[in-house]
């Protein structure tokens, strides 16, 4: 038996085996970017469609609280279509969109590294940036103090890290049970056509949100620096590897998106419901 057994884990691919037990590199690989990611709450409300209100009342009613994956990225935040169109993803909207249009509610976050620290999320819709049309923008925000990750803006192999977050949320409660990490090595080809993939979850894992895609660059003798190379949301019945950052170009310290992208910010995170074929429910 005890043969067997040990036949077993050989044959386990190590991103399975990962799953219930970490190494001291997977470890090292969690504490040092897990700040980096936060649940995002967002919901909507509705008004009439003559009303030109951009946000929700503070005694209008809440609809279609939506719970995502949040990633601080330097000077800003990613977040993907769910948090910012929430009644888009809603399937109780349909039956009101003819004669209302739905207007974002203050987002807040919930942080998922040792204090479970929560707050207001403060940022423009005006200043949302499509990274990824209709999937993952960008905002400028100070909620974090302006810290997040450095995007790798390269192209070619990558040798990196994929870090899951699972976090389930306490029935009738805003809040979540204690966060679970899971962080495993893959290596991933990223060129201009090729940029996203779909991936398996991790089978022990459960509520999963999302993960990031992070791999090392020596900054300096002695210093590794995990810089974010892609982030993975649902999509339909599997995941998304998203890896698009290689569009920002150089990043210094002080990192400014580049006019290409900057030309295309538009406002479409709150106001505007979209055409009738983008909806979907959950």
């Amino acid at each position: 038996m005890k043969y067997l057994a040990t036949l077993v884990a050989l044959l386990l691919p190590f991103q399975l085996f990962a799953q219930f037990y970490m190494s001291g590199n997977q470890q090292l690989v969690v504490d040092a970017v897990k700040e980096a990611m936060f649940i995002s709450r967002q919901s909507y409300s509705l008004v009439e469609k003559s009303d030109n209100a951009a946000v929700a009342a503070d005694d209008a009613q809440e609809l279609g609280v939506q719970y995502t994956l949040g990633v601080k990225l330097l000077g800003g935040i990613c977040l993907n279509d769910v948090a910012v169109r929430p009644w888009l993803y809603d399937g109780n909207f349909a039956k009101y969109s003819d004669a209302s249009r739905p207007v974002l509610r203050p987002g807040a976050y919930v942080e998922v590294a040792d204090t479970a620290k929560r707050g207001g999320l403060q940022y423009e819709s005006a200043t949302c940036v499509d990274v990824i049309k209709d999937m993952l923008y960008w905002f400028p925000t100070n909620s974090f103090g302006a810290q997040g990750l450095r995007p790798d803006t390269t192209l070619g192999d990558k040798e990196g890290w994929l870090v899951w977050l699972s976090a389930k949320k306490v029935a009738q409660k805003e809040s979540f049970g204690a966060p679970q990490f899971v962080a495993y090595k893959k290596n991933f080809t990223i060129n201009n056509v090729n940029n996203s993939f779909i991936i398996d979850a991790p089978n022990a894992a459960k509520d999963l949100l999302g993960a990031i895609y992070v791999v090392p660059a020596v900054t300096e003798i002695g210093t590794i620096e995990f810089r974010l190379c892609g982030i993975v949301y649902p999509e339909k019945e599997g995941w998304r590897l998203y890896s698009p950052f290689f569009r920002f170009g150089a990043v210094s310290d002080h990192f400014v998106l580049p006019e290409c992208l900057l030309s295309g910010a538009e406002g479409s995170a709150a106001g505007s419901a979209g055409e009738e074929d983008k909806k979907k429910s959950n």
